[in-house]
């Protein structure tokens, strides 16, 4: 079961990367706020992936942890209304 998780996880976590990038930079047109901080989150995903992964976490467990950060961001734009905004 870890062992699927953590494929599954490798594979969802970067796509995530790519498609709030890119939502994000779109979302700067239309609605700036929703981008910035889209855009934001995604900086401080990738930045803790940098400074933790060598030295505190094993790669497949940060992308676990990364892809429910990402699950957590989508429902609190969701709850604040911040989805479909463009």
């Amino acid at each position: 079961m870890w062992h699927s998780l953590r494929v599954v996880a490798t594979g969802l976590f970067w796509l995530m990367v790519v498609m709030f990038l890119f939502a994000g930079i779109t979302q700067l047109g239309k609605a700036p706020l929703v981008g910035q901080v889209t855009l934001g989150f995604v900086a401080v995903v990738v930045l803790a992936r940098v400074l933790l992964v060598p030295k505190v976490l094993k790669p497949p467990v940060f992308n676990v942890i990364g892809c429910l950060a990402f699950f957590a961001f989508i429902a609190v734009l969701t709850m604040k209304g911040m989805t479909g905004v463009a």
